[in-house]
């Protein structure tokens, strides 16, 4: 059964007049009144048709589509200056004739009078900046003296921003220009080089006409990134004037959270645009000035959308204006389709019948992004390499007369060869970061028009800035209509501001989602400092625990004497022997090798050169402890050794790495005097040396393990490890040790300054130490080393 219409329930015809409306409503009224034993739905449906044919345009609305309300589309397309029909525009544009309008011009310049030339001097002034107001008096703080306001104090709390690099910093992580150009970077990759996170604390108070405001969203754009790589000098922009480092990011929306003194049009909670680029969104907290926001409605849309706002009022305003005057089955193409303008333009076109053709680069996920854009509503999705206007022609279908283009470059070129002649092209944006490349020839014969739009200049325009800026308003209020309704969706993704390396990932091509950084608010910037406080407090005390452990473990270091003869497990320490040559045995040498090497490697070298001048000499060389499969003493290589411990500087800070090495360093001192405990049992001369890890290990053993003195220790190319701490272990019966230690001039592993800075560092500590360079000696056991062993060897046994 068919529902009846309201004309039907209050049995009235079509053209009853409003009075018969009235009395027929309050006759079924009273008939059907749940007090008089009518039904109660029945009556709610007569209220609602009285409602309607009460109210003239309500039932015009209803006369013709046969629905109370309008759709959330039809509300939009009114706003807009649409209908949904054949023709988009309810007022055609009014046509002057440029004929008439010049002959009228002509006439009158024949009588002109005196105020009339002087009114055409000024029109041909720029007088933008002319006028002077006491509001423009007001907005600049020079006028204003700081007695007679008081600045507003900020919380003490430090903002996490994105910032790019100063140019230091990044000459010296991308090197000097002429070897960084050369490197082939990705953009992002480049961007994520230019750029960190860091975090700066706000100002201390705010001063005249500024705003503290708490960055909500922040959309990544091409012009973010591009700054990022390569600053905004590159841009040649007067007006963006930034020198790093900065703080990154021109869009978004912020919440007013303090306002200083001056601030009129703005109050805690108010929605705020930036109304200029260069303003730094990346950031959850700034201090901007009145006059660098733009007021929004609250509440309404999404703050995630009010983000978008640039894209979202982009795309309204290129279909408002450059396509007017397209009609339903019209094309328009659009470059950069799946960026958030492309997207929302596309669905504007499904609402008015219009045919959205988009172009997108080629990617490997390519399919998915024209899934994705026919799914909006677009009628034809092309690869920025596929030809567009063959395709058309095929299936006989009309050439676009309207481009947007969001890239530049090479992609406007293609544009104009996908448009019917005559057609108009709008640049909006530089995906491709390079100027429009378009042949001369290629102009004239598709008699295209190509024009910019920049929605900020389009808000400062002059004597239309404030009739502009009403124009935005409207424009979010139709685009929440969309928005709210569900009807017009962006593809995005938020992500937190500390992750800007994963928002700069999420950017590659081929993701279709728009980066949207969330900063923290107010409250969770106070919650990360206190965490970082109480981070930095557990780190500070575990840092400290672990240096108390470190030093008490090297405290308990080389404490006793090694007084055995054997090792610490009681067996007899390994040693290889070279017996005198000839009666009397006179003096011992206990020889320590340096890296490694076998001790029968020195046997022909102490013949010829010690040996055979004093025969009565017996060489002992030990064998190192079997920490290690190798044959050194210490697990330490030259690199290491120069790198880390080649120091004479003093420091309390060891690591767990060098407490290890110590240990090792303890034991085999430990069996070393136990080697010349045992020598001494013989009651002879006793010389102690040794060659680099060697000449290490001889020194400890002889300033911290053994019970007396011996007449000398002999090192070389041996630069004590850890100086300042062996001399907080030398035994005072031992400081008196006379100790020589030996460099070769050409060593080119430890140069002989830096041995004899080491010498001179134990010097405080062993007055008898002494410092002597082995002309031609290199770093090595060689005649010449031997020979300088030898001559000591000369003084304390002369020849008889």
């Amino acid at each position: 059964m068919e529902e009846k219409s309201y004309y039907e329930l209050l049995e009235v015809p079509r053209n009853a007049t409003t009075n018969e409306i009235r009395q027929a409503f309050r006759r079924k009224a009273l008939e059907q009144h749940p007090d008089r034993g009518g039904d109660p739905d029945v009556f709610q449906t007569i209220n609602k048709a009285y409602d309607v044919l009460s109210d003239p345009e309500r039932r015009k609305y209803y006369d013709r589509t046969g629905r109370m309300e309008r759709s959330v589309e039809e509300d939009f397309l009114e706003g807009f200056g649409r209908a949904a029909g054949s023709t988009l525009q309810k007022e055609q544009r009014q046509v002057v004739d440029d004929s008439k309008a010049l002959q009228q011009r002509f006439a009158e310049l024949q009588e002109q009078s005196h105020s009339q030339s002087f009114e055409a001097w000024m029109r041909s002034r720029n007088t933008s900046s002319m006028t002077v107001t006491v509001e423009t008096l007001m907005q600049d703080k020079r006028n204003i003296s700081e007695d007679s306001y008081e600045k507003v104090r900020l919380p003490r709390v430090r903002t996490t921003t994105v910032t790019r690099k100063s140019a230091e910093a990044l000459r010296s992580s991308l090197g000097p220009p002429q070897v960084s150009n050369k490197l082939q970077r990705s953009p992002l990759a480049l961007a994520a080089e230019c750029t960190e996170v860091s975090y700066h604390a706000l100002p201390r108070v705010l001063d005249w006409k500024e705003c503290l405001v708490a960055v909500a969203f922040a959309p990544v754009s091409p012009l973010d990134l591009f700054v990022a790589r390569r600053g905004a000098d590159a841009l040649f922009r007067d007006d963006l004037r930034i020198e790093a480092p900065h703080v990154l990011g021109n869009s978004g929306i912020g919440v007013v959270e303090t306002v200083g003194p001056g601030v009129s049009s703005l109050a805690v909670g108010d929605w705020v645009v930036p109304a200029r680029d260069g303003l730094g969104t990346f950031r959850s907290l700034c201090v901007w000035g009145e006059a660098d926001v733009i007021k929004v409605p609250k509440e309404l849309m999404p703050l995630e959308y009010m983000g978008l706002h640039r894209e979202l009022c982009v795309a309204y305003y290129l279909m408002e204006t450059v396509a007017a005057d397209l009609k339903a089955g019209d094309a328009l193409v659009i470059n950069a389709a799946n960026g958030a303008v492309g997207q929302v333009v596309i669905q504007l076109c499904r609402l008015m019948n219009l045919r959205a053709i988009g172009i997108v680069r080629r990617h490997d996920n390519f399919s998915d992004t024209k899934a994705w854009l026919e799914y909006l509503g677009a009628y034809k999705i092309f690869a920025d390499d596929e030809p567009i206007v063959p395709s058309l022609k095929r299936e006989y279908a009309a050439l676009p007369k309207v481009g947007f283009d969001g890239v530049g470059g090479l992609a406007t070129l293609k544009l104009i060869r996908s448009l019917a002649p005559g057609s108009t092209i709008v640049t909006y944006g530089f995906v491709g970061e390079t100027g429009a490349m378009i042949p001369w020839q290629i102009v004239v014969h598709s008699r295209v028009t190509i024009q910019g739009f920049d929605l900020l200049d389009w808000l400062d325009d002059g004597t239309k800035k404030s009739a502009n800026r009403k124009k935005f308003v409207q424009m979010l209020e139709q685009m929440a209509k969309l928005v709210n309704a569900g009807k017009l969706r962006i593809s995005m993704e938020e992500i937190p501001l500390g992750q800007w390396l994963d928002a700069l990932a999420g950017a590659e091509p081929g993701m279709n989602t728009k980066i949207v950084l969330k900063p923290l608010a107010l409250e969770g910037e106070r919650s990360r400092e206190a965490q970082a406080a109480a981070d930095l407090e557990r780190r500070q005390k575990e840092d400290h625990d672990r240096k108390e452990a470190l030093r008490l473990a090297a405290s308990n270091l080389f404490l006793g004497s090694s007084e055995s003869k054997d090792d610490n497990n009681g067996a007899e320490v390994s040693c290889y022997e070279i017996a005198p040559s000839a009666a009397p045995w006179r003096a011992t040498l206990v020889w320590l090798h340096g890296n490694g090497e076998l001790p029968q490697e020195y046997t022909s070298i102490f013949d010829r050169h010690l040996i055979s001048k004093h025969p009565g000499i017996k060489v002992i060389m030990p064998t190192p402890p079997p920490q290690s499969s190798s044959m050194d003493w210490l697990a330490l290589d030259d690199n290491d050794w120069t790198t880390k411990y080649l120091s004479a500087t003093a420091s309390d800070d060891l690591a767990e790495s060098d407490i290890q090495l110590l240990k090792n360093l303890e034991a085999a001192a430990d069996k070393v005097a136990a080697v010349v405990n045992r020598a001494r049992e013989d009651d002879r001369v006793i010389v102690l040396a040794g060659f680099a890890q060697g000449g290490v290990v001889a020194l400890y053993a002889a300033l911290t393990k053994l019970a007396d003195e011996i007449p000398h220790v002999i090192t070389l190319g041996a630069p004590c490890v850890l100086p300042h701490f062996l001399a907080t272990k030398i035994k005072t019966n031992l400081r008196a040790t006379n100790i020589k230690c030996f460099a070769g001039a050409n060593d080119d592993v430890f140069s002989c300054a830096d041995q004899e800075a080491i010498a001179d560092t134990l010097k405080r500590a062993l007055p008898n130490i002494s410092f002597h360079q082995i002309p031609h000696g290199e770093h090595e056991v060689g005649g010449l080393e031997i020979d300088a062993l030898e001559a000591i060897f000369a003084t304390l046994l002369p020849r008889p």
